[in-house]
């Protein structure tokens, strides 16, 4: 945890799952076997042949938990509407939990509210699916229906909380906020990864996780992303700035295969140009390189060059000998395009993918290792220096030195693949 209560108390960082599932009209598809990991080719319907325990809104049901439960695989839980869990929600492996809307009026929604799980303060949900035996959230009726989401809410005990083996069918309803939405709380980050989180078939605009943190406030905790299952990417809010106390600074660690789909309206902010301190750590390999790409699927759109901004580096705010890109592909970056690139006492643009900020004592300075990593499809420089007019202030590093092993694809002389290390 760091001991950074303030951030927490102080700033909401949140996880959001934005994946919808669908079925195929008239299939008839075999359900997952319980005993067994669910395939993600297969897809799902709520099991009728074992008794069913009703919760939400309906007759002669609790929409409240009000004391600590556990569910298991003996039952077919069915969920009507919201339910909101006030004390500790324990789900054993193997069991399997069903959706369905709620009445009119319910939870004070004039239409049929979706299903979902609400955990609110002092509450906690525990997820215990196991290797053989995953616990499975679905939609109840027929599968073109879709189901709310699993909330957090703020003072609910994220940190006591768990998800382990979970599969999400047809969750992610437009109405909702996501399948998974959690606050104050990135470290849900650390315990998505493909092993632990499954999903059905998913639409193209909705195959991505987000990282839903304040916009533009600082995050003070390690941000730790690992790679999804095939077809998962995860995306950023704009304005993700990493900006921490320099004697325990966070880290925004991304893991070998891991997929970044970076959000449009702004930087990738490393430090804030003050006394903070933030590192980024993108290591991965040949075999699986992690790729910081567009997110442009979200709206149903083609990639195009300049989707999306860039990473900026504030002088001072980072350690070089503790970030580092290895075995990282940049595509579809640059933001502002090639004709904004040249004027380097401009303070007010930063197009490149990767920017390094001027140093407000005149101080040269080194960048961090950038080796065997892939710039494309960029509306503008790959790497970019900040200089002011004095020529001071300014990145040392020539990340086109061979020895670093750095392709740049598709730059000219009108398109630099490093934009100069000195300005005129």
């Amino acid at each position: 945890m760091k001991g950074k209560s303030k951030f927490l108390s102080s700033v909401l960082l949140c996880l959001m799952i934005a994946v919808v599932a669908t079925w195929t009209p008239g299939a008839q598809a075999a359900a997952p076997k319980l005993g067994g990991k669910v395939s993600t080719a297969n897809r799902y319907k709520c099991p009728i042949d074992k008794p069913q325990k009703v919760y939400g809104h309906a007759i002669n049901a609790s929409a409240v938990l009000d004391k600590d439960e556990t569910w298991t695989p003996d039952n077919v839980y069915i969920v009507f509407g919201p339910f909101h869990v006030k004390k500790s929600l324990t789900i054993k492996a193997g069991t399997v939990v069903c959706f369905d809307y709620g009445p009119p009026g319910a939870d004070g929604h004039p239409s049929p509210p979706a299903g979902s799980i609400n955990i609110e303060e002092g509450a906690t949900l525990k997820v215990l699916g196991t290797v053989d035996k995953h616990v499975v959230f679905a939609q109840k009726n027929d599968s073109k229906q879709y189901w709310g989401g699993i909330y957090f809410g703020s003072g609910s005990k994220t940190g006591e909380s768990t998800m382990q083996y979970l599969d999400v069918y047809n969750a992610g309803l437009s109405a909702s906020s996501g399948v998974l939405n959690t606050v104050s709380d990135v470290y849900g980050a650390h315990t998505v990864t493909d092993d632990v989180l499954k999903v059905g078939d998913i639409p193209k605009p909705t195959r991505y996780v987000q990282l839903d943190h304040a916009e533009g406030m600082n995050i003070e905790l390690d941000v730790h992303l690992h790679k999804l299952q095939d077809g998962l990417t995860w995306r950023n809010i704009q304005n993700m700035k990493m900006s921490g106390n320099a004697d325990d600074p966070p880290s925004f660690i991304l893991d070998p295969g891991s997929v970044l789909a970076v959000n449009n309206g702004g930087y990738i902010n490393i430090g804030d140009g003050g006394n903070s301190m933030a590192n980024i750590v993108a290591v991965g390999n040949k075999d699986k390189p992690i790729v910081f790409t567009s997110d442009s699927f979200t709206n149903g759109n083609d990639p195009e060059p300049g989707n999306w901004t860039g990473i900026y580096f504030s002088p001072g705010n980072f350690k070089p000998n503790v970030s580092k890109f290895e075995y990282v592909i940049f595509e579809y970056g640059g933001d502002q395009g090639k004709n904004t690139v040249y004027n380097c006492s401009d303070k007010s643009n930063k197009p490149a993918v990767i920017i390094f900020g001027m140093t407000s004592n005149g101080r040269d300075y080194e960048g961090p290792p950038i080796k065997n990593s892939i710039f494309r499809k960029s509306a503008s420089s790959g790497v970019r220096s900040r200089c002011n007019g004095q020529n001071t202030g300014c990145l040392l590093t020539n990340y086109e030195d061979k020895s670093f092993g750095n392709t740049f694809e598709g730059f000219d002389n009108e398109r630099l693949a490093t934009t100069p290390l000195r300005c005129p």
